[in-house]
């Protein structure tokens, strides 16, 4: 009896220590259920991997919250989208373009329960949400995206007029832009400066429908 008590304690510690999901049986976990069981983490990788196996349980986690915010459902979204899923990456594009996305209208409210003034909850919120929406297109890296985060090289205003949440330090649109487009476009100019890159979209945008 004390033996197997102990057999059974050695077997726990290591498979502790091995840190598998599964461990105990062997098995590690595979990336589909992973998935299943809501990882964040593993939508990016099935996206990389090009799981289209997947994607009907990802569009399940693209609806399953009622807040648009909800990372499994944001994450999820951003996975489809880079399967090639235009209805996602649409609704990308409206998070960038317009303040009628689900995303901003939650945030706006997130803003408005957080005490802010209307007009400034408007501002704040269409910051945030700008903000990650050229994050999540640079992550998607579609080249159909090009024309329109362009228009925004030409944005120059500063976003820290209202400092709105804590010590964070804004870039302005255009450098969101230029940070966004480096990521999409091949041979892309190499500097920073705003200018040199509004000069390359002049003489560039007719590649770009």
């Amino acid at each position: 009896m004390r033996t197997n008590a102990f057999s059974l304690i050695t077997i726990l510690t290591v498979c502790i220590g091995c840190g598998q999901t599964a461990c105990f049986a062997g098995t590690p976990e595979t990336l589909e259920q992973r998935v299943r069981r809501q990882d964040i983490s593993s939508f990016r990788q099935a996206a990389a991997e090009g799981r289209r196996d997947l994607i009907p349980v990802l569009e399940e986690y693209a609806e399953l919250a009622v807040n648009p915010l909800e990372p499994v459902r944001t994450e999820a979204k951003l996975a489809l989208a880079k399967l090639g899923n235009k209805k996602y990456l649409a609704e990308i594009i409206a998070e960038l373009t317009t303040t009628n996305s689900p995303a901003f209208q939650a945030e706006l409210d997130l803003e408005r329960r957080g005490g802010l003034q209307p007009t400034r909850a408007v501002y704040v919120a269409m910051r945030e949400i700008r903000s990650r929406a050229f994050k999540k297109l640079a992550y998607i890296n579609d080249p159909s995206t090009t024309k329109t985060i362009a228009s925004f090289l030409y944005d120059t205003e500063d976003p820290n007029l209202d400092p709105g949440k804590g010590d964070a330090v804004y870039e302005t649109p255009a450098q969101l832009a230029v940070r966004t487009l480096r990521n999409i476009v091949k041979n892309a100019p190499q500097s920073d400066d705003i200018a040199t890159w509004q000069q390359w979209w002049e003489q560039n945008k007719d590649k770009y429908p």
